[in-house]
């Protein structure tokens, strides 16, 4: 690992400041013998004393040499660097560094190493608003991302011991990304957080696509809940679970058309885990396109439960993303960043249109075809309305997409 790496995870904690200046300084010496030197050279005295006797390094381990033994034009950080984890340890602690420094810097190496891997699985990174959608995840995303986890954290404990999660500047980093749970209670949680993934993975298969046994995943849920609760104050869990159960995964990707600021995902929130505790068999991942009308009931329930803290032009605009019939329409004004109200329009255009249509082709016959007949006139207005809501552009990424009842509209127009 670069030097600067080293340095930055050093500065980290406050305990740790010296020991970075002394690596600081012992790596920008010439070399190990000068160091040497700059220690053993006798200064001029015109009455020499007796000093007391140093006491002596302890051995190295077996298998080990003190990189403070290399020959002198070997500069420090070169004989102490190792890509072998285990064997950078073992040099660190032979070179005499304090049990802190050596956490810290092999800490910030496996940090180094497993990060951007579980950034990169998770679709986010530590620093994105937890509210706000990143990458889309999926579910073989979510089962690598607890994997990494989990063998991060196996050989943390392999490398330095079950007390491995006391060092003060990862446990600030993890601390702030679930939402400032206390050091003390924040290993065991993200340990039960992992297991309850690893066992949910094995029973649902490594894509998480196979079916729910609805009292197993309620019972397993029920379990895992009442570990955190042993663990975290009940405003801690709440913040603790919004950054990491599946709903909180998924749920600022389904929001994204609604553009919720974060006390308004907080509200939401809070509202659909609710229901979702009432109901273990209905899915996470927040979509509406697959609910059953119990299920679509439930969540305009839910909706008007929140009415009155988001207000009533919010509130519509959620009913109208749980609305399944207009998930498409949904979809299209979130990736051209219009309001919701829009969907509705959309929605309500779109539904005249069909009707039209019908109404135009007239009921069907067997065997007799249907008379061939201009569209009213109306068909040219609401193609048209359809471009003043989305834009030229928009208009006909909605038509490529998802909105060809247009082309039956006009079916010879070259859009």
């Amino acid at each position: 690992m670069r030097l600067r790496t080293v340095l930055l995870a050093l500065s980290l904690s406050v305990n740790l400041v010296a020991g970075a200046g002394l690596l600081l300084r012992t790596s920008r010496s010439e070399s190990v013998g000068a160091i040497s030197s700059q220690r053993t050279a006798a200064k001029p005295s015109p009455t020499p004393k007796a000093t007391p006797a140093r006491e002596a390094a302890p051995a190295p381990r077996p298998g080990t040499t003190n990189p403070l033994d290399a020959p002198p034009s070997l500069p420090l950080w070169p004989a102490l660097e190792s890509e072998d984890l285990a064997t950078l340890r073992d040099r660190l602690r032979a070179a005499g560094f304090p049990d802190e420094m050596v956490r810290a810097i092999i800490t910030a190496r496996l940090n180094e190493a497993y990060s951007p891997r579980i950034a990169a699985s998770q679709g986010a990174s530590v620093d994105d608003a937890y509210w706000v959608p990143a990458l889309k995840p999926s579910a073989v995303n979510s089962n690598e991302s607890a994997r990494l986890m989990q063998e991060s954290n196996a050989l943390r404990e392999e490398l330095l011991g079950a007390d491995s999660y006391s060092n003060p500047s990862w446990l600030a980093r993890m601390g702030h990304q679930y939402g400032g749970i206390a050091s003390d209670r924040l290993p065991e949680a993200l340990n039960a957080l992992n297991e309850y993934r690893i066992a949910q993975s094995a029973r649902r298969g490594p894509t998480m696509m196979l079916p729910p046994d609805p009292e197993v995943e309620k019972a397993a849920e029920e379990a895992y809940r009442a570990r955190l609760a042993e663990l975290l104050s009940p405003e801690e869990q709440f913040e603790f679970e919004m950054r990491s159960s599946s709903l909180g995964i998924n749920l600022p990707r389904v929001l994204e058309p609604f553009q919720p600021s974060e006390t308004e995902f907080r509200t939401v929130y809070a509202a659909y885990a609710d229901l979702l505790a009432q109901n273990p068999a209905w899915s996470r991942s927040g979509n509406t396109n697959s609910m059953t009308q119990a299920e679509f009931d439930a969540k305009m329930a839910m909706v008007d439960g929140v009415a009155a803290t988001l207000g009533e032009e919010r509130a519509a605009d959620l009913r109208q993303l749980f609305n399944p019939a207009d998930q498409r329409e949904n979809e299209i004004v979130g990736r051209l960043g219009l309001p919701l109200s829009t969907a509705t329009e959309l929605g309500s255009l779109r539904d005249e249109a069909q009707a039209l249509l019908a109404e135009h082709r007239g009921a069907a016959t067997p065997g007799v075809a249907a008379p061939v007949t201009p569209l009213p006139e109306r068909a040219g207005e609401i193609v048209a309305e359809v471009s003043a809501l989305l834009g030229e552009e928009g208009a006909t990424l909605y038509r490529n997409s998802f909105g060809r009842w247009i082309n039956d509209l006009v079916p010879d127009d070259g859009g």
